[in-house]
Parts: structure tokens; sequence; C-alpha cells
């Protein structure tokens, strides 16, 4: 298969994975520090599982500890502020500084790795970006800077460079499931810090149904990190992968109207999805 193929998994287990955390944020007895915890957790099983029926190769790591160790607080720092963000503000002003993401991505990559792009793939980045705002805003005319906004706003500036630094790693062809395992390992030990006595609550609440949702919306995560690791593994650039993975936006939000029936300012979304299609397809072309 392709990077290509591989991209559009990764892009499918995005949509599913945003699918089922919107699922367990909607039942009010789940606080969102519970779900980090128990995602982290439960992430963590099925990679010790996967890990100890195939190898772990951790020598590979022994020069890049540094990054490993960056890695695993800025993947768990993004889910903090992010879950403290949708707590202080609606979600689609805070999918809006997210989707800025890409832009912190591709100037890391250009001063750190020494990529570069031409102008037809800035302007489908800019049309892109353009699109998953439009998606976000949701009909909304004014848009002021609340902290659920800068929340999401720190969450994208760690996430974009955190992925600079994901790709160093995986450039050198590193093992990937032994990777994504220490970066679950890291965020777990942090999450318990934060949430462990919230999680201790949570427990009382949980039942078969919310554990399936979590079980699911886990791997379908950890199936988004394999393969979008497995493009960079490949030697694609980020600052085309980056912007790329962006067209998990309109596809999450066609999802929403076909499964969910989400029809609110359609037109929005519909004019935003178109965009960001003619954005990707200028970074590709």
């Amino acid at each position: 298969m392709t990077w290509f193929t591989y991209l559009l998994l990764a892009i499918l287990f995005l949509v599913l994975h945003r699918y089922f955390t919107k699922n367990l944020l909607n039942n009010k007895s789940l606080t969102p520090g519970g779900i980090v915890f128990l995602f982290y957790g439960t992430g963590l099983f099925i990679l010790l599982i996967l890990g100890l029926i195939r190898g772990f190769h951790f020598s590979q790591f022994s020069d890049v500890i540094v990054n490993v160790l960056i890695a695993g607080f800025s993947h768990v720092l993004v889910s903090l502020l992010l879950t403290y963000a949708y707590k202080k503000d609606d979600m689609s002003n805070v999918v809006v500084m997210l989707g800025t993401s890409p832009l912190f991505t591709v100037v890391a990559s250009w001063f750190f790795l020494g990529q570069s792009l031409s102008l037809k793939q800035i302007v489908g980045i800019t049309i892109l970006l353009i699109g998953v705002v439009i998606i976000s805003l949701e009909g909304k005319k004014h848009w002021q800077l609340s902290t659920g906004v800068l929340l999401g706003l720190c969450a994208a500036i760690i996430y974009g460079l955190n992925f600079t630094n994901d790709a160093y790693v995986m450039y050198s062809g590193r093992d990937i499931i032994t990777y994504i395992f220490l970066i679950f390992l890291i965020s777990t030990l942090v999450s318990i810090v934060f949430f462990y006595h919230e999680s201790k609550q949570l427990l009382i609440h949980v039942n078969l149904i919310d554990w399936l949702q979590i079980i699911f919306m886990t791997v379908f995560f950890l199936g988004h990190v394999f393969f979008v690791f497995l493009i960079v593994s490949l030697g694609t650039w980020l600052v085309i992968t980056a912007p790329l993975l962006q067209l998990a936006t309109p596809l999450s939000v066609l999802f929403a109207i076909v499964c969910l029936h989400e029809k609110r300012f359609l037109k929005n979304k519909l004019l935003g999805s178109l965009l960001t299609f003619i954005g990707s397809a200028l970074i590709l072309l």
C-alpha cells in the first residue's frame, strides 16, 4: 500500500475515534479527566499485550530518550488542555484553534528538518485551513478570545510542534509499536497524577456500554497514530502530511450529518468541507 492509502486509514480511524469520544463526553456522569485516565490506561494495556506477543525494541530509543519524554508529556498535556478547553468553551471554538496545528508543524519542519513548500502547496494549506474554520464557526459572526480558545491554541501549538518531534524519531526507522507504548506509558503515569482520584469516582458510573466505547475510542486512536507514524517512517514530509490530516474535520462533519443527523448550519459545513478537499488537492497535485 502507498503512503496515501495509509493516510486515508489514519483519517478514517481519527474520525471514528472522535465519534466515540463525543459519545462518552455526552454522558454527564463521565468526567473528561476520568475519560483521559481510562483512555491512556486502556491503550497502555492493549499495547503491553501486543508488545509481549511481538516483542519490544527499547534499545532503539536509547539515543532519543529526551525526544520520547517530550512526546509522552506533550500527548498528555494536549489531552489535559483540550479537556479543560471543552469545559470552558464551545467545542466549535476550540476546534478552530486546534485546526491551526499544521501551521506550527510546517514552521517547525522547515526550521528543524529543512522541509519546504511550493507556492501551490502554501495556497492549498491556506484554503484547507479556511475550510476547517468555516466548518467550526457554525455561523457565528463574532468570535472572542476566551479562556477555552486560548487553551485550544496552546494545545494546537504543542501538538503541532510535537508532531515534528515524532517525525525526527520515526525518520530513523525505529519500531513504531515500541514508540507508541513508551508514549502511552509516560502519558498514563502523568495522567495518574492529575486524574487518579477523579477516575476512582468514575469507575462507579462506568457500565458495559461505556467500557466498550472507551475500548473502541482507544483502539481507533492507536490505529490512527500507528498509520501516521508509518507514513512518517516512509519518509513522507510533514509539511504535506500534517495539513492533509485535517481532512478528518470535514469527514467527521459528514459522518455526523449522515449518522447522527447533526444538520445545524449545514451550508457552512458543506462549504467548509468543499474548501478542505480543494486545498488538499492543491497540496497533492
